[in-house]
């Protein structure tokens, strides 16, 4: 263990250490105060990254209970709901769907309608990302194979290493998969553990229908805005050469006609997206239908329980277990009521004016996040603490998973976002882009993302999420 990793280490055990000295304090009892303690403690060690997040995550929830702060259904209450599921059973169908091949095809032929230009290109990454995205929840996986495809593209169009055109590739690339992580609940880990931290009759409100149309408004003036900077920061002085229309024929080639696994694999997208889009209709719960997809694809030999079981993310499924479950055990001890009478009179500045109290705590957000660096603990800690100052102004708890999703999509620092840094390194790192010209973008995004919110808030006024 490195210096930095041993003073994370010790202020976090101090920390929890001298929550047990401290008795009950004035709205918040002994328990809690315990409670609050190791939580601070897990805080130090995902911002020291002292252990995988995991261990840290499970280490948290077993000091919760053998301290008796909770009890072990209380601790562990994530591994149960809802969410968890839905996170088996998505994880193996992006499985089936990467393995397959079925994923790169899409990508592939979703690029081949756009003009081989910097600006036909930039769009057509730009629209493969979000049109991809519903149907993985691996941000990983997308990036995995978007990026080198992405760079491809860039050198085929005869773009040098670090220059514009290269930087405008990979920014196009990139934010395609970050709009859609926000648009679909479904697309990615984020999203997932955001709509886990709503009130359970929410969750089963805002199936994969409802969480789209209520966020449909943003991603357009997202991907418009976002487009237009990207071609304002980046473009390329020449007009490059223009092969990428030979270039996503010539993949589209090599990979040949659809295989068996590719075609099975097509027909449970569909037929998911079908029963997802019915959810609320047809009274089939979205995670039961993920978590039956994948386990149909093994029986069938779209893939095998071999490639299921190395292909799962399993330090992210426990992870999840323990995220997921972050929201009852505030409530159980009281930390979330606590918390938001602390901020309160900061919030409550803005509270008589919904719009002013949101984009403030957008704003606090996007400070806090140079801070607090993971961005899977950001959100179940930002949700708990500005889930109840919201409801209490009659903002919809669906507002607050979405406002606080957007916005810890950051990558100003390279150290702020794991997305980020998996796909700087999947173009090609140092070598291909300057992280400095990319951080740019991250800055124009903090001011797109407020003015698409801003413009949403009458449209969810309209919808009643705003009281």
């Amino acid at each position: 263990m490195n210096g930095k990793k041993a003073v994370f280490l010790a202020i976090g055990l101090i920390i929890m250490a001298a929550s047990f000295l401290i008795g009950p304090v004035e709205g918040l009892s002994k328990e809690g105060v315990h409670g609050l303690g190791i939580f601070f403690c897990a805080i130090c060690l995902w911002i020291g990254d002292v252990f995988p997040f995991f261990v840290t995550c499970l280490a948290f929830m077993c000091a919760l209970i053998l301290t008796g702060t909770v009890t072990f259904a209380v601790g562990f209450q994530g591994f149960t709901s809802s969410i968890f599921c839905f996170i088996l059973g998505a994880l193996g169908m992006s499985v089936a769907f990467e393995n397959s091949g079925l994923l790169k095809r899409l990508s592939l032929c979703i690029m081949k309608l756009f003009s081989p230009t910097f600006r036909g290109q930039t769009l057509g990454l730009l629209a493969t990302g979000i049109v991809i995205s519903p149907v993985m929840p691996s941000v990983t996986a997308k990036t995995a194979i978007l990026m080198p495809f992405s760079r491809g593209i860039a050198e085929a169009m005869g773009y040098a290493p670090r220059s514009k055109g290269m930087h405008g590739i990979y920014s196009a690339a990139y934010c395609g998969v970050t709009l859609g992580c926000y648009a679909f609940y479904t697309a990615s880990f984020f999203a997932i553990v955001a709509r886990g931290m709503m009130p359970a009759e929410l969750q089963a409100e805002f199936g994969f229908v409802k969480w789209f149309t209520h966020s449909l408004l943003w991603l357009a003036v997202t991907f418009f805005l976002l487009a237009v900077v990207i071609n304002v920061l980046y473009r390329p002085e020449g007009k490059g050469e223009n092969l990428t229309r030979e270039y996503v024929s010539g993949q589209l080639k090599a990979m040949g006609k659809m295989s068996r696994k590719e075609i099975v694999s097509l027909a449970f997208l569909v037929v998911c997206v079908v029963l997802w889009a019915l959810e609320n209709r047809i009274g089939l719960p979205s995670h039961v239908i993920a978590l039956a997809a994948s386990m149909l694809m093994i029986m069938m030999n779209v893939i095998t329980v071999k490639e299921y079981l190395e292909g799962v993310s399993w330090n992210m499924v426990l992870m999840f277990g323990v995220l997921t479950g972050l929201g009852g055990i505030f409530g159980e001890l009281g930390i979330d009521d606590y918390v938001a009478k602390l901020v309160a009179p900061v919030v409550n500045l803005a509270a008589g004016n919904a719009t002013l109290l949101i984009a403030s705590i957008m704003i606090l957000i996007y400070v806090m996040r140079f801070f607090l660096t993971v961005q899977m603990a950001a959100i179940p800690i930002f949700m708990s603490i500005f889930m109840p100052i919201c409801q209490h102004a009659g903002i919809s708890p669906f507002i607050v998973a979405f406002i606080t999703s957007t916005s810890c999509a950051l990558w100003t620092v390279l150290y702020q976002n794991t997305l980020a840094m998996q796909g700087y390194a999947a173009y090609g790192g140092e070598a291909n882009i300057k992280y400095s010209s990319i951080a740019k973008l991250s800055v124009c995004y903090m001011a797109i993302n407020l003015i698409a919110v801003l413009v949403n808030i009458p449209v969810w006024h309209l919808m009643g999420l705003i009281g």
